[in-house]
């Protein structure tokens, strides 16, 4: 069973660092994006987002284990996922969708969603589609190898 833990304490966030490097390594080196991938992210700059009102961090536990993480930035009607990892050996499993399914649940006012991921990167694509998210037609063109597609799902 997949459950999301709140995270609370600075301390964790060490754990939220080597998680971005762990889950996100392969990305940053395919596509060299060193300006927004989560895995060159500075400690203080994760503190800086948990220090926020309307951030919220959630480990991700599979079977006692925690596997991935969630950010979740909350807004009065609307909410975005920045970012969603899964740990290198876990993913294929089913539990990034598990996740984003949970994290949805624990935000029943929020009537709109909100993420981005790279285009380049069909198997992310098509788990965002899966979960009921539509491209807005917005792209972001990071690098010569790397867009950002936009998602929003309206409940």
């Amino acid at each position: 069973m997949l459950h999301l833990t709140t995270i609370q304490q600075t301390e964790a966030l060490s754990q939220v660092q080597a998680l971005y490097q762990a889950c996100f390594q392969t990305l940053l080196d395919k596509y060299q994006d060193f300006e927004t991938n989560p895995a060159n992210e500075k400690l203080e700059s994760i503190i800086n987002k948990f220090n926020m009102e309307d951030n919220k961090f959630y480990f991700i536990i599979y079977k006692n284990e925690t596997v991935g993480m969630v950010r979740v930035i909350v807004g009065k009607h609307a909410a975005r996922i920045a970012p969603i990892c899964i740990l290198p050996d876990f993913q294929g499993k089913g539990l990034a969708y598990n996740a984003m399914l949970e994290t949805e649940r624990l935000y029943p006012k929020i009537t709109k969603w909100q993420l981005e991921t790279i285009q380049e990167e069909p198997h992310l694509v098509k788990l965002y589609q899966k979960l009921g998210y539509q491209l807005t037609g917005k792209i972001e063109k990071m690098n010569d190898s790397m867009s950002l597609v936009y998602f929003e799902k309206n409940k």
